[in-house]
């Protein structure tokens, strides 16, 4: 961390790096490396902090503050947009917390606009993926993140399977349609950069979420984003204290939500309707019936 340090300007990265690696759209580096440097110096100040290294969480607290700054001083525009219109900017600069609080939900419009106007595709790479969907569903976009999920054009990952394989390439264009039959081989046919998306999955649309106050999930949230398109999700999770199960289905004119929750652990539950908010239930299996109105997204 020092070394990024010594070696910014001002606290803007201007050295070459990976940028959003195999991105479909063209990033200048710095925009994206400055942001990392602020992400990295705020988790090291948050394990600092842990472990009661109380100085240097100080110390790296203030180092992410001033990338944070240097960010939203450079890259910016009063109205919460950013120039380049890029949507790995903007959802870096949501996810790491680099917008102003009174800016956050102009940036995220633009990031829906930024989607939309590339025909609801992603444009992302390594970086960006994993923080894209997260980010639209945490700031009421989750149409948007449920539509970029479903694409079956390229780029996209059903475009992915849509050529028979059962593993992710190593970009989203590493195999190219020659028109005959075959295709053009370009990268590796199983790379795991691109599937980012599965941590989507679990923590979005099952809903299941760690408490960074309560490791191991002893304490966890439990907050499913059910519908646009899709009429049923189930999954779970092998936590140590047992299983996570969480699953959603369209039964009719209602959404039927269940859940386990493992013995010696909690839950806060949160459903679409506000009789179902923040509900703190302990360990069992739970069964709830909700209308499907205008409060599921898509349905």
């Amino acid at each position: 961390m020092d070394y990024l340090v010594d070696t910014s300007d001002d606290f803007i990265r201007t050295h070459p790096g990976y940028s959003d690696h195999n991105a479909m759209s063209t990033l200048d580096d710095d925009i994206i490396n400055t942001a990392q440097c602020a992400y990295v110096a705020k988790l090291l100040s948050k394990m600092s902090a842990d472990i009661g290294e109380n100085d240097i969480a100080k110390k790296y607290d203030m180092v992410y503050n001033q990338y944070k700054k240097a960010w939203q001083e450079r890259y910016i525009n009063e109205d919460g947009s950013i120039d380049c219109w890029i949507q790995a900017a903007y959802a870096l600069g949501l996810a790491y917390g680099l917008y102003p609080e009174e800016l956050e939900a102009q940036g995220a419009a633009c990031l829906n606009t930024a989607v939309a106007a590339n025909d609801y595709h992603l444009n992302t790479g390594y970086i960006g993926t994993q923080f894209l969907l997260p980010v639209l569903c945490r700031y009421g976009y989750a149409d948007t993140a449920y539509r970029i999920l479903q694409q079956d054009t390229y780029p996209s990952w059903n475009n992915m399977l849509s050529y028979g394989q059962t593993t992710l390439t190593e970009s989203w264009f590493t195999c190219q349609d020659r028109g005959d039959g075959t295709y053009a081989i370009n990268g590796s046919l199983n790379h795991p950069g691109l599937g980012t998306v599965g941590q989507w999955l679990y923590s979005d649309v099952l809903g299941i979420r760690r408490d960074e106050s309560s490791p191991g999930f002893k304490h966890f949230y439990l907050e499913p984003v059910a519908g646009s398109g899709l009429t049923s999700a189930s999954g779970s999770y092998e936590s140590v204290y047992g299983r996570i199960e969480s699953s959603w289905r369209l039964e009719g004119n209602k959404m039927v939500f269940c859940f386990t929750i493992p013995a010696n652990t909690t839950a806060t539950v949160s459903l679409p309707d506000e009789q179902y908010r923040n509900m703190e239930l302990g360990a069992g299996r739970y069964e709830y019936r909700i209308a499907a109105d205008q409060q599921i997204s898509g349905i």
